[in-house]
């Protein structure tokens, strides 16, 4: 048996596709500038972790049973777990993991991606901070969503407005064009007054990219009025993998 056999043997199962969706969540990563990635390997799946100064993002693909006994994890630069993706073609079916590197295997080749690599046997996924007071929760149309950061360009930024009037209150989302998503339906806790909070438009367009996704978007505010958190997420319909996506903007100042 050559060394090449031995290794595939030893690594972790990939199902055809997998790598292909490892690498599109790499990549939002990747377009969000965070320094380190983390690619964690887990019994029931893989998550994708990323953050920076002003996103924290976290996407996960589930195996419909359990797929290893395995639970470990790579730290990378997101560029360079990017790359080595893209150079198996999308196809790989094993990850192997080493002290200081992974090995991304298909019948032919191995790609080497360097980093630190943990082991997680025997406890919980890793997980960006949860925060649990929220000033609104709400659904968008996905699709409405899309068009109007789509319409904002590569710059664009999201705006939330929670409005009060003598009568009533309400939650709007548009672009800085003023171009607006339909509320679907959506929980405010009261204000006192009028407030306009900014989000980084693009960290939205790139996690948008990750498909496919269900009709409607969950976004909540979260923490204080004076500068909530802008809580994203959804869960795709895909029976094949499905896949579930946290995106977390703070305020633009």
């Amino acid at each position: 048996m050559s060394a090449q056999d031995r290794i595939l043997m030893r690594g972790i199962p990939l199902n055809w596709g997998d790598c292909w969706r490892i690498a599109k969540m790499v990549e939002v990563a990747a377009r969000l500038g965070a320094p380190e990635v983390s690619l964690e390997v887990w019994p029931y799946g893989v998550d994708i972790t990323a953050n920076n100064n002003t996103a924290r993002f976290k996407s996960e693909f589930r195996w419909r049973r359990m797929h290893t006994q395995s639970h470990r994890a790579l730290i990378a630069p997101p560029a360079e777990l990017r790359d080595a993706l893209n150079n198996t073609g999308g196809d790989c079916t094993r990850v192997v993991f080493r002290k200081d590197r992974v090995l991304f295997l298909d019948p032919k080749n191995a790609v080497e991606v360097h980093g630190r690599t943990l082991d997680l046997k025997g406890k919980n996924p890793m997980d960006i901070i949860k925060l649990d007071k929220f000033v609104a929760l709400f659904d968008v149309d996905v699709a409405s969503l899309t068009t109007i950061m789509g319409a904002a360009g590569a710059r664009g930024v999201l705006e939330v407005r929670l409005v009060r009037d003598e009568d009533s209150h309400g939650i709007y989302v548009s672009n800085e064009a003023g171009d607006s998503v339909p509320i679907q339906d959506g929980v405010l806790l009261e204000p006192e007054q009028d407030y306009i909070y900014r989000y980084n438009g693009t960290a939205l367009n790139a996690a948008l990219s990750i498909e496919p996704m269900r009709d409607y978007i969950t976004l909540a505010l979260m923490g204080s009025l004076e500068a909530p958190v802008l809580y994203t997420s959804w869960s795709s319909h895909s029976l094949v993998r499905p896949t579930d996506v946290t995106l977390q903007l703070a305020p633009i100042a």
